[in-house]
């Protein structure tokens, strides 16, 4: 009975996470469909960035990066959002204010794991083959972030 009421717990409490996700209005990613993603993105400069709607620097860097979108060429440079948002309502409210101009996606638990998010936002800069070339926490000057990207194309 015991077995039972811990598993039935477990699975509301698990149905509850994925239809708040789902609600949310972005895909819910896991750690196997981003690595899918960002092999897709080989041959790019990807920069796949980890933010929250509470989270005062990654307000700031959102319209860093949708302006920065604009002034690269789309096959060859890819930039990726990933929310660790767990108030999907918040996070919600955040984006219909903003004009986001490239993909974002709301992250597992386990993405947050895998890629090491210990603070956001958090940047992985992956160069055209595929490899971490720079990583980041905390807000990033916009200048730097781009001779980083400028970089990585010239190679």
């Amino acid at each position: 009975m015991f077995r039972m009421r811990t598993f039935f717990s477990a699975f509301v409490l698990v149905m509850i996470f994925f239809s708040t996700a789902a609600g949310a209005g972005l895909p819910v990613v896991s750690t196997s469909d981003l690595q899918n993603i960002l092999t897709a993105e080989k041959g790019r400069v990807v920069v796949l960035n980890f933010w929250a709607s509470w989270c005062g620097p990654c307000k700031q860097e959102i319209p860093e990066l949708v302006r920065m979108r604009t002034g690269y060429p789309e096959d060859r440079v890819t930039i990726i959002g990933v929310s660790m948002d767990h108030d999907p309502q918040m996070m919600n409210e955040y984006l219909a204010r903003q004009k986001v101009n490239y993909p974002m996606y709301l992250g597992t638990r386990e993405v947050g794991i895998d890629y090491a998010v210990a603070g956001i936002p958090k940047l992985i800069v992956f160069d055209q083959a595929g490899e971490i070339a720079f990583t980041f926490e905390g807000l990033i000057r916009p200048a730097m972030l781009e001779r980083i990207v400028d970089n990585l194309l010239d190679e």
